[in-house]
């Protein structure tokens, strides 16, 4: 595909365009391997703060090139009102690549979230790579883990349904549905004992 027809950037040269894209692959790069580096080794922080250049760098190319990405990444948007699975099948292939990057990042920015046992910001990370990916089934995972320690329990279930129609046989995905439904099990029983105590008064 000719560099020019990359994105419909106004006031970007198609040749700058090519190298944000590559700039953004080679920083996002470097930042995830050393990310990963930090993270093997125990050392928590450090890998979060490399994992978060790395998603700003590919972050800021993406952007750049492709105006439409700018509003499908914004934190406002949603699956519903955006198209950001459009980034993964974009005709450049070194786009792709970054986009996936990106996905990438991300999904490793949750798992740090996951570690430090920030939920919140779990679900933030996780939610970002879904409106990218929505059928990412890390990040379905991963939402799903922060949903439950965050007593949200219907959300939970709702990705690890659409998790495991993409990756049936994921343990993870089918331990936490094994004990939703243990708790949804309890809480009829709990609900039926409250129901007959109530009858019996009348």
């Amino acid at each position: 595909m000719p560099a020019s027809k990359m994105a419909a950037t106004i006031g970007v040269s198609s040749e700058e365009r090519f190298a944000a894209v590559m700039k953004g692959l080679s920083d996002g790069t470097k930042y995830k391997e050393e990310g990963n580096a930090a993270l093997k080794a125990g050392e928590i922080k450090t890998a979060m703060q490399r994992y978060h250049f790395g998603h700003l760098s590919t972050r800021s190319a993406i952007t750049m090139v492709d105006n439409s990405a700018q509003k499908a990444m914004s934190p406002s948007a949603s699956s519903a009102n955006s198209n950001p699975s459009s980034l993964l099948t974009h005709a450049d292939e070194n786009f792709r690549a970054l986009a996936s990057l990106h996905i990438s990042l991300l999904n490793n920015l949750t798992v740090v979230m996951i570690k430090l046992e920030r939920w919140e910001k779990a679900v933030t990370y996780s939610s970002d790579a879904l409106k990218m990916d929505p059928d990412n089934s890390k990040a379905l995972m991963r939402r799903a883990k922060a949903y439950i320690k965050l007593k949200k329990l219907h959300h939970a279930a709702t990705d690890v349904e659409k998790g495991l129609q993409g990756n049936p046989e994921d343990p993870e995905l089918k331990r936490m549905r094994t004990y939703l439904d243990q708790v949804e099990a309890h809480y009829d029983a709990k609900q039926k004992q409250a129901m007959r105590g109530w009858v019996d008064k009348m």
